[in-house]
């Protein structure tokens, strides 16, 4: 029993490893069975940047050109997404702002030393005793800062997220949103969250857990060409104009560069959508690699994206996207359509008096000066700038929860009351179905769709909420279209193995690993199965390989411990059970295993140290 506890103990602490993160979604390619057609190659619009042979250029290249726009820029969010720790500036280190803090039982620092910076962690016992102390050097800072800081710290090709954030509303550190006990040592970032908090990730095409260096080849914030497209060609011949016919209207512009304003709707928000719309899982298309997506082409051509069908009318949807999807304003509008840039302006970030009279002049181009229910006399009282969206877009409650909405982006006619110091809603428990945003887009008999909508359940299983109907025929089926597609056969085996089927699990994790030897889920898959089915040896070295390649991940340890003790390797188990805890002394879990093995090494004295640290690194 224990040994099974562990087990799915060790799933999960591997899928829910990050908030940041959320998710993990793959850069790989189908190695065999049925092409997955380029979109790119068929593309028929008229830029001619879309294509994948054009390179994209040094952001610096842009702002030779168009200086106004890469000065204001520069101090917009998407901009400051990612940025080297030596060009931030640090809130003050002091006590007012709550460092150190505690948590968790665990003491937190911030701490400058040698002009670097460091993120400190120890904790005490009852007598005031130093059980452990541990320190982070920290490389990058992420996110954009008008909400929170979160850093990073590298370790070789290894990203981590540490524990300690800065939140700008409340001004003070904290622990990062979302960190459990278990990943205190640094949280693994996977580059689905550096697709949207760098200009560019460069992900090890052979291992989930890595990149190669250099990890950000392309700068660091978000760029010029994440919107305007890889600029290789622009650059040769800027500023050439033709006529061409575009959705029906005759549009001079230049083919060199992707320019959304020429865009239709639906492409102008795909640009945005590539971060912007969450959902509740994404997954890759078959055949598609994280940067394929291109400026000026759909999203749903490279991603497929999933929400809870039964909280599509959530009353507090997290994302801004969503809330929008759902407001009359964007659901009434024709022309102009609403979108993201009918109010934000990708190129500056408005503030103070000029922003809200640039939302309120938004909300005039569609709605009368005289429109408003309320008189104006009375609005004025409230708002002596009559701004709109004091009214229709409250905020909620300025929360410490990565990708959380700030506003109302639902934009109400009468909002309900709300307590701005009430935290917004999580999803979370079993889903009952899984509705895809473009499926009037995509079709539902697109066999493809039933593919991607299997995969987004099974992974969204990994993070805790299972579907209340496994698609298992799906992913099935889509295992059989396509032999190669290696995401679906692991994502089968594990849904399997929750199945209790181990049996039936193993050919298709034998058949992934065959092709991608470091296929972290076939490997979690073939380790769990293989214990299930007495195979222990073989369980032994999956578990083995896992925690070489992710030595971040506790749950990876915590499987290798139980499974070298069901099969009685009580040194090996105490070795490993030591490793762990010189990479994370601060690990409960770690502690309380390493007890188990050494009582049963019968060094009782040994035992009862270990079992005196867990307590008292428990939190109460």
């Amino acid at each position: 029993m224990r040994f099974a506890i562990r087990l799915i103990a060790a799933l999960v602490a591997f899928t829910v490893g990050s908030v940041l993160v959320w998710y993990f979604i793959w850069p790989w390619r189908p190695t065999g069975g049925l092409a997955a057609a380029d979109p790119r190659l068929s593309y028929r619009g008229p830029f001619k940047n879309v294509h994948p042979d054009v390179a994209y250029v040094p952001e610096e290249t842009c702002a030779e050109c168009h200086d106004k726009e890469a000065t204001t820029f520069r101090h917009h969010p998407m901009a400051r997404t990612l940025i080297p720790i030596g060009d931030v500036k640090l809130p003050p280190l002091d006590e007012k702002r709550h460092n150190p803090f505690e948590a968790l039982g665990q003491r937190f620092e911030v701490v400058l030393k040698d002009r670097s910076v460091w993120h400190m962690r120890s904790a005490t016992d009852s007598a005031g005793k130093r059980l452990f102390e541990q320190s982070m050097p920290v490389h990058f800072a992420i996110g954009s800062g008008t909400h929170a800081h979160s850093f990073l710290s590298i370790d070789g090709g290894t990203v981590l997220q540490t524990p300690i954030t800065w939140f700008a509303q409340k001004a003070v550190w904290d622990l990062s949103p979302g960190f459990a006990p278990n990943q205190l040592a640094g949280r693994r970032v996977g580059a689905d969250c550096l697709f949207c908090h760098s200009n560019n990730a460069n992900e090890d095409p052979r291992d989930e857990t890595a990149y190669r260096q250099p990890i950000f080849p392309r700068g660091h914030g978000i760029g010029c060409q994440r919107c305007h497209g890889p600029g290789g060609e622009h650059v040769k011949s800027p500023g050439n104009t033709v006529k061409v016919k575009l959705d029906g209207r005759d549009v001079e512009l230049d083919q060199t560069i992707v320019n959304p304003k020429h865009l239709s709707p639906h492409l102008r928000e795909s640009i945005c959508w590539q971060c912007h719309l969450e959902g509740d899982v994404r997954v890759l298309r078959r055949g598609r690699a994280r940067f394929d997506f291109r400026p000026g082409m759909p999203l749903e051509d490279f991603v497929g994206v999933f929400v809870d069908a039964a909280e599509t009318q959530f009353d507090d949807v997290v994302n801004h996207v969503e809330q929008m999807l759902q407001s009359r304003c964007y659901k009434a509008s024709s022309e102009p359509k609403l979108g993201c840039v009918s109010c934000h302006d990708p190129h500056e970030k408005l503030t103070g008096e000029q922003a809200v009279a640039h939302y309120r002049a938004a909300c005039l181009r569609c709605h009368g000066e005289n429109e408003c229910s309320l008189p104006k006399a009375e609005r004025l009282a409230q708002h002596k700038d009559d701004d709109c969206t004091a009214c229709h877009m409250r905020p909620f409650m300025t929360s410490n929860i990565v990708h959380v909405s700030s506003t109302d982006h639902r934009i109400p006619r009468r909002p309900a009351a709300r307590k701005l110091d009430r935290p917004v809603g999580l999803r979370m428990g079993p889903v009952q179905e899984l509705v895809s945003v473009f499926e009037s887009q995509r079709g539902k008999s697109d066999p493809e769709l039933d593919r991607d909508r299997a995969l987004a359940g099974a992974l969204l299983a990994r993070r805790g909420r299972p579907l209340v109907h496994p698609l298992i025929m799906e992913l099935e089926a889509a295992a059989q279209r396509d032999p190669g597609d290696l995401m679906v056969k692991a994502q089968l085996a594990l849904a399997l193995i929750n199945q209790q089927e181990p049996a039936k699990a193993l050919p298709l994790v034998d058949e992934v690993l065959a092709r991608q030897a470091d296929h972290e889920w076939a490997l979690l898959g073939q380790a769990i199965a293989c214990a299930q089915t007495g195979k222990i040896d073989d369980s032994l070295a999956s578990w083995r390989r896992l925690v070489k390649q992710a030595p971040s991940q506790p749950g990876f340890r915590a499987g290798l411990i139980d499974t070298l003790m069901r099969g009685s390797q009580w040194k090996e188990a105490e070795q490993v059970a030591r490793t762990w805890l010189a990479y994370d002394p601060g690990s409960a879990e770690a502690h309380a295993l390493l007890r188990d093995v050494l009582l049963q090494l019968d060094r009782r004295g040994e035992a009862e140290e270990e079992n005196r640290i867990v307590k008292e690194l428990t939190p109460r």
